[in-house]
């Protein structure tokens, strides 16, 4: 089956074929896919192919990837389906595959080579079949006679009979790749919940000291291993690292749900992963062996990791002989069969075809899609050479006794040893990047559970058992919602609920002591820092606070604050189990640590993917939680709490009172980061307030008074406390989530060299019209009639927004155009911006031939403007069509008589802005050169003015119409909402809303993806779909001043009338944030172009007319942008336009300096006496006009 793809493609593709046995052969791979999938589906179940798609009764998922090939992900028919007749009701008219069986009718044949299209479409439905299946008896119902195979050799007619069982082949290369990674981690050790147990409580205290638990390791162990294809086992357990074999049970998981998403996101980590572990494996080798004084790198990216693994390994080669160079080396050395992972990774000659950095990128791109087609082709390269490295890692794993150490900058510190030999790695891997956390004694114990087996979600432990506190009286308002919803969520087995109620229960209380501890201290003694007082300071900040402050207070024993909180957290001198936890007895690594990792994972896309290890960590939080809470009750009943309006937009302030004395919390309760949270009113309305809130002068008046009182020289003998307060001060407040594999950080506000850059591949990666499949069926049609005529004329009707443009991109553009690449195919805007002077039609023609790099490319050149000047003398103004004629000739002969398509987009926006005298209609000749063709796109209503100039009734006239009531047109808009998983009942709703029109269908589609519309009666009416587009914007853009950002982007677009160039952009000053959001969220907006140097415009001119009508003031500023861009920098390209924007920015004195500017005039003059001299006077009529 993998194969089928490239043998309909070798089959039609085979040298010499004429046009009819292309058609032939279409149809006969049409009718080879149908009766395919007919054998295969009989064979499953026994039934044909469109009883199978009515009935959803068989689910298996072989069925289910089955039927994705002929239904979409809402269940609705594909457009092939439907031209099949197989969805459920057949058109009214007998279906063309029923005429196309019958080959004996040679008119069908033209219309059979569009139908190219459809075979094509089928095969990328198919594409996600194939890659998941290779019809094997095991993998579908165990049975022979069930089996299908691709055929090999290629496709030939005589093959293409009934399917018949064959002896299975071997197994595709991506079986081959899962079973390997399956193999490796079988028994898999440390499930999730017994991996992520319960942290043990005590642990080393103080510097690392290498222990050795077994004898030193046989050299033959540094061997390379037999090849894979001799079949053997190799005898040894690989004692793989715990952070990576939870990455490989997740792995595992992925490939067994056959989720293509998941399992990629999985790979990517482990990748990551590897990366990052061996360079710092191989960098600190390296360091132990040359005696390096030097620091360790930390927090390096991906890319800097690579660069670190290749030149560390290129000089270890150097210590050849040494166990540890030997047993790094090992690991990346060629040898067997093996897909070369050290190649790929850029250790040897290159064969992969790009660099693994680059394949980071693209992954991270096609992971964060959710697109399960791209993500099992990403699977399909990079699973063999995961395994690969995986299987040469055994040997190392196996040479070396490993012990992990969290860091307290919570990077992972790793020691080798192997007998007397031993070294520290450089500190590389960020556990929590891949949401795993592991308390320290978890790092380094190995229980094997040999039955163990991968669980799913509904299938784990649940947390319905679960022992959680129960809200009381006595607890302040904000943490009793908390504890609430905690048990509420646990009821319902609910486990991201719970995890994120559990997370803010740990938050207030952390935040809640931070603050009694730090204001009781401060009522004590002069505090050394301001710094707490900020607003919404991180947990991990919290905790820090709340340790210093502990510990200070611990030096005031007689303060009735210090025994009342030191109660809550020690009995004794014994520090309680979630004390120990939290890091303040001692011990070096703090449990917040792992919680604030915690935090992210439940915020994953793929969260409800890893519920066994949410679990398992809930388990463990919340007996701490109940542990803490049940001491904090003592607390909460003896101080009164008199709440007020905090410093902070979302903060509490409180004022404890003990013992008739109060004093205010510091800093205040910021309240406003969870999803289970009360709002600041609701807190100060359910709790008792002070009978006249504190005012800030009279707080400040309190304060200065207490200060005065007290000494001054608390904390100067003390160094222990002394020793903290820089590592407070220097921690910076920030928000609660860690960095992750996929960070969704912002930008920076200005351009750097990073943001260039990947703005610029995006551009290209979206040129033309973007990602989304073309409207190749209406293309292939235009080829086939170019090449079944010798002239012609190809005439395109559609509305506003319908697709004309976009249709004419597709033939201009040669990764998508059908005509081969020396085809010169001339796109022609005639609607743009000629000043209603259409006298210059052919000369602005014949200087936009010089300006399309496709037509460069093949070879295909402008005529001389002596040419033209004497064509305009023959043929004065009367003789328009005469002329136009002449010259189309004459181009075709300049060029060796090539054949070649004029493409003349917007004829009727060019009637529209002519002014008196020479319309384009005025042009068209009523007959073409031999080898010219010429392509004229116009909306409905200009069809009367076009029969009445041309006649288009003989044989050499094509007419297509781009109609929304048209079968093949309703194809092409279904094409491009494939991706929203609507019914096709919503789906004809959405685009009556849009008019029937692929531009605005597919502008509303970007809403529904980007979540913004839910449901078919959320989405605008057409006359407000411009307000809507902007409103879902602004609901994507958080902050105000980004959105307006965004908005002066656009409107910058508008006002340029064309396409603007990264450089453009920048001198510009737009925030690259807001640009590159904007065009990922609504990429229909836009238009991309160019490859050399990628540039951006709006999609549609009824874009820009909105923009304008819509935001007149703010269209009148980019005017005046533009306008002192062009008078920092005068550009030729843009001297008509500038003097529109002057005239349009509605500033009398900008005008007034605009036409008095003498280095303007300079330029222009300059510009002019060029037009002369080339003798383009047309145009500098119109200059001179402006």
């Amino acid at each position: 089956m993998p194969e089928l793809g490239q043998s309909v493609k070798r089959f039609l593709s085979e040298p010499g074929l004429s046009e009819e046995e292309k058609a032939r052969r279409t149809v006969e791979c049409l009718k080879y896919l149908r009766a395919y999938f007919e054998g295969l589906v009989s064979g499953l179940i026994g039934s044909g192919l469109e009883t199978f798609l009515a009935d959803e009764a068989h689910n298996a998922p072989v069925h289910r990837d089955i039927r994705s090939v002929f239904l979409d992900l809402g269940g609705a028919p594909r457009f092939v389906t439907r031209w099949l007749g197989l969805a459920g009701q057949r058109p009214p008219t007998p279906p063309p595959v029923t005429a196309l069986w019958a080959l004996g009718d040679e008119t069908l044949l033209e219309e059979v080579v569009s139908y190219n299209a459809l075979l094509q479409e089928w095969l990328r439905s198919a594409r996600a079949f194939e890659e998941n299946w290779a019809v094997e008896p095991d993998r579908v119902r165990h049975r022979d006679s069930s089996t299908v195979y691709p055929l090999d050799p290629p496709l030939d007619p005589e093959q293409l009979g009934p399917l018949h069982p064959a002896a299975p082949g071997p197994p595709a290369d991506l079986t081959q790749a899962i079973n390997q990674v399956k193999t490796l981690f079988e028994p898999l050790s440390e499930p999730y919940f017994d991996l992520l147990g319960i942290p043990g409580l005590t642990g080393p205290t103080g510097e690392f000291e290498a222990k050795v638990s077994r004898p030193v390791a046989p050299t033959e162990l540094l061997e390379r291993p037999p090849a894979r294809a001799s079949g053997r086992r190799v005898p040894l357990e690989p004692a793989f690292p715990p952070h990576l074999k939870i990455l490989a049970c997740r792995l595992s998981d992925a490939l067994e749900r056959q989720d293509p998403v998941a399992s990629a996101n999985a790979t990517v980590e482990a990748i990551d992963y590897m990366v990052r572990f061996f360079a710092g494996v191989a960098g600190g080798g390296l360091a132990e062996l040359e005696a390096s004084q030097e620091k360790a790198p930390v927090d390096l990216e991906f890319d800097e990791c690579l660069e670190l693994l290749r030149n560390s390994v290129q000089a270890l080669r150097v210590y050849r002989g040494d166990v540890i160079a030997d047993s790094i080396l090992a690991v990346f050395e060629p040898g067997g069969s093996r897909p070369d992972h050290h190649s790929w990774l850029g250790l040897g000659e290159r064969t992969a075809e790009e660099d693994p950095a680059v394949w980071r990128v693209r992954a991270d791109s096609r992971i964060q899609d959710e697109d399960p087609g791209p993500c099992a082709q990403l699977l399909k390269g990079i699973l063999p050479i995961l395994s690969d490295w995986l299987e040469a890692s055994k040997y190392f794993f196996n040479c070396w006794d490993l012990y992990h150490v969290i860091r307290r900058d919570f990077n992972l510190d790793v020691r080798l040893a192997r007998g007397d030999r031993a070294f520290n790695a450089f500190p590389l891997v960020y556990p929590e990047r891949y949401g795993i956390v592991l308390a320290q004694p978890d790092l380094n114990k190995a229980r094997e559970h040999p039955n163990w087996e991968p669980r799913g979600f509904g299938q784990g432990p649940s947390v319905a058992n679960l022992s959680v506190p129960e809200p009381a009286d006595e607890d302040p308002p904000h943490l009793a919602r908390l504890l609430e919803e905690f048990g509420k969520a646990v009821r319902d087995e609910e486990p991201l609920p719970a995890g994120n109620a559990l997370l803010g229960c740990f938050d207030f209380l952390l935040r809640y002591y931070a603050s009694l501890s730090t204001g009781a201290l401060r009522s004590i003694a002069p505090f050394p820092l301001e710094s707490v007082l900020a607003e919404s300071a991180s947990l991990l900040h919290c905790s820090k606070l709340l340790h210093y402050s502990l510990f200070a207070l611990d030096r005031f024993p007689e303060h009735p604050v210090s025994s009342l909180v030191g109660g809550v957290f020690f009995e004794g001198e014994r520090p309680r189990a979630f004390t120990r936890w939290l890091g303040f007895a001692g011990s070096p690594l703090s449990g917040l640590e792992n919680l604030s990792g915690w935090t992210h994972m439940l915020r994953r896309p793929d969260a409800a993917l890893r519920i066994d290890e949410i679990l398992g960590q809930i388990r463990v939080y919340a007996q701490f939680l109940s542990e803490w809470v049940a001491q904090s009750r003592h607390v909460f009943k003896t101080l009164g709490h008199h709440y007020d309006v905090g410093e902070g937009s979302n903060s509490v302030g409180v004022v404890f009172e003990l013992e008739g004395t109060r004093f205010r919390g510091v800093p205040d309760i910021y309240v406003g980061d969870y999803e289970f949270h009360l709002s600041r009113e609701e807190v100060l309305a359910s709790a008792e307030t002070l009978p006249s809130p504190m005012s800030e002068q009279s707080f400040e008046a309190w304060e200065a008074a207490l200060q005065e009182e007290l000494p001054t020289s608390v904390f100067d003998d003390d160094p222990e406390l002394t020793e903290l307060v820089p590592e407070l001060a220097d921690f910076e407040s920030g928000p609660i989530v860690m960095p992750s594999l996929f960070p969704d950080e912002p930008a920076p506000p200005t351009w750097g060299q990073a943001e260039a850059d990947g703005f610029s591949r995006y551009c290209q990666a979206l040129n033309y019209s973007g990602p989304e499949s073309r409207p190749k069926i209406f293309s292939e049609r235009v080829a086939a009639f170019v090449a079944k005529r010798e002239s012609g004329l190809i005439l395109v009707e559609g509305g506003p927004g319908f697709g004309k443009t976009f249709l004419s991109r597709t033939l201009t553009n040669p990764r998508s155009s059908p005509f081969d690449t020396n085809f010169p195919v001339i796109h022609y805007s005639v609607g743009r911006r000629l000043e209603g002077d259409y006298g210059i039609l052919i000369e602005v023609l014949n200087e936009h031939l010089g300006q399309q790099t496709e037509l460069a490319e093949a070879g295909f050149s402008k005529l001389d403007p002596r040419v033209i000047r004497d064509l305009n003398v023959r043929y004065p103004e009367g003789q328009a069509s005469s002329r136009f004629l002449a010259y189309l000739s004459a181009l075709s002969i300049a060029n060796s008589n090539r054949r070649f398509l004029l493409v003349l987009d917007g004829l009727d926006e060019s009637q529209a802005a002519a002014e008196a005298g020479l319309t384009v209609l005025d042009f068209l000749p009523s007959r073409l050169p031999e080898g010219v063709f010429l392509m004229l796109t116009y909306r409905p209503d200009f069809r009367a003015q076009l029969d009445a100039r041309l006649d288009l009734g003989h044989d050499h006239c094509l007419e297509l119409k781009l109609d929304s009531e048209d079968p093949t047109y309703q194809g092409l808009l279904y094409q491009h909402l494939e991706k929203i998983e609507w019914k096709v009942a919503d789906l004809n709703a959405l685009i009556k809303k849009a008019g029937g029109g692929l531009a605005l269908s597919k502008l509303l589609r970007d809403g529904v993806a980007c979540e913004y519309y839910g449901a078919p009666a959320e989405l605008p009416a057409r006359d407000r779909i411009f307000e809507s587009f902007l409103e879902a914007l602004h609901s994507r853009f958080p902050q105000d001043e980004r959105f307006e950002a965004g908005v002066r982007f656009l409107m910058l677009l508008a006002a340029a009338q064309r396409p603007l160039s990264v450089p453009m952009l920048i001198e510009l000053a737009c925030d690259p944030v807001a640009v590159r959001k904007i065009t990922e969220l609504f990429p229909s907006a836009f238009a991309f172009w160019g490859e050399d140097e990628p540039v951006v415009g709006l999609a549609h001119d009824w874009l820009a007319t909105c923009l304008r009508e819509g935001r007149p003031e703010q269209f009148r500023e980019a005017c005046l942008e533009l306008l002192a861009l062009f008078e920092s920098e005068p550009d030729s390209g843009w001297l008509s336009l500038a003097f529109w924007w002057a005239i349009e920015g509605a500033d009398a004195r900008r005008l007034e300096a605009f036409a008095e500017s003498e280095k303007l005039r300079e330029f222009r003059q300059a510009r002019l006496a060029e037009l002369d001299s080339s003798r383009r006077y047309h145009e500098k009529v119109v200059l001179l006009d402006g």
